[in-house]
């Protein structure tokens, strides 16, 4: 099936969300080229109150931030979807909380990025990271 056609197929409510982060996911990306992270990440600052989300309004989040992620040409991408999706719940008034980890791999060190709203990971952590920094 296209992606029009699979696009097409999802209700109203998860287009505006996939196009939304689709927008979103863009923009982090333009920014982190264009500006120095300090810069961006006070732009990026957690502006959203106490206010309650559900966890069906959190997976909607995370469905359109992967499903957006599907369409970019870039490689590592951890970053730039925890900005995307942090902007999207700054919209909602939801607050989160983004982390900078590494680990050491084989000699080297691998960055990541994810994001926590409560208890729930709109970008998972995924393996054994350690926190660097709380954004």
């Amino acid at each position: 099936m296209g992606y029009l056609k699979k696009y097409y197929s999802l209700p109203k409510n998860e287009r505006l969300l996939f196009l939304e982060a689709l927008r979103r996911i863009y923009w982090a990306k333009f920014g982190l080229l264009i500006y120095k992270f300090k810069r961006l990440a006070v732009s990026y600052k957690n502006q959203g109150s106490v206010q309650e989300i559900n966890e069906v309004e959190i997976l909607e989040i995370k469905r359109a931030i992967f499903r957006a992620n599907k369409l970019v040409f870039w490689k590592h991408t951890c970053l730039v979807n925890t900005l995307a999706a942090r902007r999207m719940l700054n919209n909602r008034n939801v607050r989160s909380s983004a982390y900078l980890g590494v680990k050491k791999q084989k000699e080297e060190l691998i960055a990541h990025a994810w994001l926590k709203v409560k208890n729930a990971e709109i970008i998972p952590k995924e393996e054994d990271f350690t926190e660097l920094h709380e954004f």
